[in-house]
């Protein structure tokens, strides 16, 4: 992969090749000074990511969009980054609640639409199985180290229901929570 940097100092190159080398990411740089020269260094490679400075950003993704490049802001993937962990924090600490799509792109301040797509796009997988999920390892990390009623358990997860949870559970474990409570004690006492 070719890796072309739009910069009118050396500054900003240098950083990137010193970053590349911290992370042993193997790729051909190229030191581009203009947005042209970057697009002609595009043409000529079978695959080019084009990083440029905050400034010119916008005026080189839009060009970029019509040539089938991708271009990539640190910051923007860094804000995503952070979102992401922000929404995976959030169903953590409230997994007792009932959790809607809408509720949580409100609290976060995005629309659902966008909330969804995004951590999607970032993680592969849909909000609605990051809750599930997330309620399950809690379940059964508490089922491990608690003593806690499975029907307490069931509602510390956001369950209201504990035959519902009972059924969910051994779904995804393939055993009941009583029995996923014994064999994994039983095993971390060995």
């Amino acid at each position: 992969m070719q890796l072309i940097v739009v910069s009118k100092t050396e500054g900003i190159y240098q950083k990137v090749l010193q970053g590349l080398e911290e992370e042993c990411f193997d790729s051909d740089v190229l030191h581009a000074h203009s947005l042209g020269e970057a697009l002609e260094l595009f043409e000529s490679s079978e695959k080019g990511i084009i990083i440029t400075d905050p400034e010119s950003f916008q005026s080189v993704k839009k060009r970029l969009a019509r040539e089938g490049a991708a271009c990539e802001h640190p910051g923007e993937k860094r804000k995503f980054e952070e979102e992401i962990a922000y929404i995976r924090y959030y169903v953590r600490m409230h997994l007792q609640y009932n959790l809607t799509l809408a509720d949580i792109a409100r609290e976060i301040g995005l629309s659902p639409n966008y909330l969804s797509s995004l951590f999607h796009k970032e993680t592969g997988m849909s909000l609605r199985q990051f809750i599930d999920e997330s309620r399950m390892q809690k379940a059964a990390y508490l089922l491990e180290t608690e003593d806690s009623f499975v029907s307490e358990v069931a509602e510390r997860v956001g369950f209201t229901s504990t035959s519902y949870f009972c059924k969910v559970f051994k779904n995804c474990f393939g055993e009941s929570p009583k029995q996923y409570r014994i064999s994994h004690r039983i095993e971390r006492n060995m």
